[in-house]
């Protein structure tokens, strides 16, 4: 892939199993990637995590990559960057599984880089996420958080500033 329309499409219509390859580049995210095919493969073609970035910057965004009902999904080799909440959000709820992001950055989010959704209790051992890792990643953030970040903070609900 090489734009962020070939990426939308290529994630929207993947079968099982499927590979989605990007070349290196910036991808100026308009709304938030979301992941529902098992076994997809995400990630870096030249497996440079810095050379390869999904930025959420420009469009403000406050989650840049979700995973909803899919099970053995692969991230890789790539940067999420510039996000007001969540840079990759676990849909836990929905039985997300077996999910692997390895060899990424995550870069000036502002709340978590990784959130893994509440799931309720009475659904819990049935649903709640299994198999996960993150391996060989870096989270960082070049400042501490500001209330210009995100226009939702102000004083009375701004709790500090997260990396993980």
């Amino acid at each position: 892939m090489r734009t962020t329309e070939e990426l939308f499409r290529a994630v929207a219509n993947a079968a099982p199993k499927t590979t989605v390859l990007l070349a290196d580049g910036v991808y100026s995210m308009p709304r938030c990637l979301v992941v529902r095919s098992d076994g997809l493969v995400l990630r870096g073609e030249s497996q440079d995590r810095s050379r390869v970035v999904l930025d959420g910057g420009e469009h403000r965004l406050g989650e840049l990559l979700a995973l909803t009902a899919c099970r053995d999904v692969t991230i890789a080799d790539l940067t999420v960057r510039n996000v007001r909440w969540n840079g990759i959000k676990i849909n836990s709820e929905t039985g997300v599984q077996n999910l692997m992001i390895r060899n990424c950055v995550i870069h000036n989010v502002w709340q978590r880089g990784v959130k893994g959704v509440k799931v309720p209790p009475e659904n819990r051992e049935s649903i709640r996420p299994a198999g996960c890792r993150i391996e060989h990643c870096l989270f960082y953030n070049d400042r501490p958080k500001q209330f210009s970040d995100d226009p939702a903070d102000t004083a009375e609900n701004f709790d500090g500033n997260y990396i993980g």
